[in-house]
């Protein structure tokens, strides 16, 4: 391994482009945080009649409803029907998580489902606190952090998706400088690898490379991508794809050569270190 050169800041494009991919990639969590919990919640008050902080509303009064007939009928046939439409009932957030990692029209798709879950919620608190029910507040509030969530992601959506050019990516700061003497070494293409080597910290998030500011490419555990730049000096930004994540970067040093990093995983105090060396 040989040393590398390492940023001591980042360029304001690079810093823009990883809260774009962090804020996104935190809204698409938090979307999914609201499938799993509901699906829990289904199996829970289906099957032990205990329900958990937070679901979907639409399918929470599904399934209770469901509960509710068969406890009062001693026919499970209400039981089973219920619980598929509320099982059916999440499967439009799963979908819109699963196609939002590269379109942002089905995060804005999640965005709007889940405000008319919410207004549903808020619409039925008055007769909660009627009843004398406060259950309703943690289900209000971790509805208000969803939305919030949904929301903002949708606002960094474009920044975090921005496509990028297949067959290179980077650019000649001096090619927009009229003035300025043409660098020899953008016209050469050379071939950045960078692998990640496995291990056991972080194993289950991907890992998002950046390439002056823009992610060409997210790679799991042990695995590598080989991206064509230009000749030039580039950023390369490694980072997790969740909000806390841990990031780090290098140069890469202008030249004609093909270059290869290794990016290595650490278990720190305050979350992830990524550390990155030039491998040989």
């Amino acid at each position: 391994m040989n040393a590398t050169n390492p940023m001591n800041t980042p360029s304001p494009q690079t810093l823009e482009q990883i809260t774009h991919v962090k804020k996104y990639r935190a809204a698409r969590y938090s979307l999914l945080l609201v499938i799993v919990f509901s699906l829990v919640n289904v199996f829970s008050v289906a099957f032990a009649q205990t329900y958990f902080l937070f679901s979907s509303y639409v399918t929470q009064i599904i399934i209770f409803e469901g509960v509710g007939m068969y406890l009062e009928l001693a026919n499970i046939a209400y039981l089973a029907v219920t619980f598929i439409f509320a099982v059916v009932s999440v499967l439009p957030y799963f979908v819109f998580w699963l196609l939002s990692g590269k379109r942002r029209g089905f995060m804005v798709a999640a965005l709007v489902l889940f405000s008319l879950d919410t207004l549903l919620l808020v619409i039925d608190i008055p007769a909660y606190i009627a009843a004398g029910d406060m259950s309703f507040l943690i289900d209000g509030l971790l509805h208000a952090y969803v939305l919030w969530s949904i929301a903002d992601g949708v606002k960094h959506a474009k920044g975090a998706l921005a496509p990028v050019a297949p067959s290179h990516v980077g650019f000649a700061p001096a090619a927009n400088d009229p003035f300025a003497e043409p660098d020899p070494n953008a016209a050469i293409m050379r071939r950045v690898t960078v692998s990640r080597k496995k291990g056991f910290a972080a194993s289950l998030s991907r890992m998002s490379c950046l390439i002056d500011g823009q992610c060409v490419g997210m790679l799991k555990n042990g695995e590598s991508a080989t991206y064509t730049v230009t000749g030039t000096a580039h950023e390369l930004v490694l980072l997790y794809d969740n909000q806390n994540g841990g990031s780090a970067g290098v140069v890469i040093p202008a030249g004609d050569r093909d270059i290869s990093y290794l990016a290595t995983t650490k278990s720190a105090f305050s979350g992830v270190k990524i550390v990155i060396e030039e491998a040989r």
